[in-house]
């Protein structure tokens, strides 16, 4: 009996080997997972939004690969805004963040033509001004593996008011009023002097007039 044992497991031990060897990647206890996309619409890394208004929009999409198998869904989607996206199995250590949403996913299995993708639309209220981080994770199994793929955080800003302030034209000054010239006192002085030598010159020569005629 024990050496019948020894026997198969030296064969199944040599087989394994020979399989590793042939594919260096191969590991017979672990499938290789094809995880499902993310296509996030909104908020866009980077840019603001108004606090008022915010919606967050994507869609996750699964590889083509997953409509050759039969056992391949979404069970799970989570998001979660300022914080960690751990799922409803908490996937970190410290359990499941106080600010994600979990939504559980409807993919019905083994039906013809199963949906390739699903879409989520959530109002983001009641965010404070200032940068949010947005982390989204997708649960699910793919060919009797199970699975829980978290994407990057995205990182976008918050502001009051969703209206800009209107720049409101300011008054205009008044137009500066003609100053007017000051009458040329000197040209009416020099005036008023020539009509005085004139006229002196002229009781000069009638008084001089009179004198010559007297007797």
């Amino acid at each position: 009996m024990m050496l019948t044992i020894v026997l198969f497991s030296t064969v199944f031990i040599s087989q394994t080997l020979s399989l590793a060897s042939a594919n260096p990647g191969w590991k017979p206890w672990e499938n290789e997972i094809s995880y499902p996309t993310l296509d996030v619409l909104s908020p866009v890394a980077g840019e603001s939004y108004p606090k008022n208004n915010i919606w967050l929009n994507f869609t996750v999409l699964k590889p083509s690969v997953w409509l050759n198998k039969t056992n391949c869904y979404i069970s799970y989607v989570t998001y979660c805004v300022d914080g960690s996206a751990t799922g409803p199995f908490g996937h970190i250590s410290d359990g499941s963040d106080e600010n994600e949403t979990i939504i559980q996913v409807q993919d019905p299995q083994g039906v013809a033509n199963p949906p390739a993708s699903f879409s989520f639309t959530f109002d983001l209220e009641g965010l404070a001004d200032g940068e949010h981080t947005l982390e989204i994770l997708v649960e699910g199994n793919y060919d009797w593996t199970g699975f829980g793929y978290t994407f990057p955080r995205t990182n976008f800003v918050v502001y009051a008011s969703s209206s800009t302030p209107t720049p409101t034209a300011s008054p205009s000054a008044p137009e500066p009023k003609a100053t007017p010239e000051p009458f040329p006192t000197t040209l009416v002085t020099a005036s008023v002097s020539v009509v005085a030598v004139i006229a002196g010159i002229g009781l000069l020569v009638y008084f001089k007039t009179r004198e010559r005629k007297r007797p």
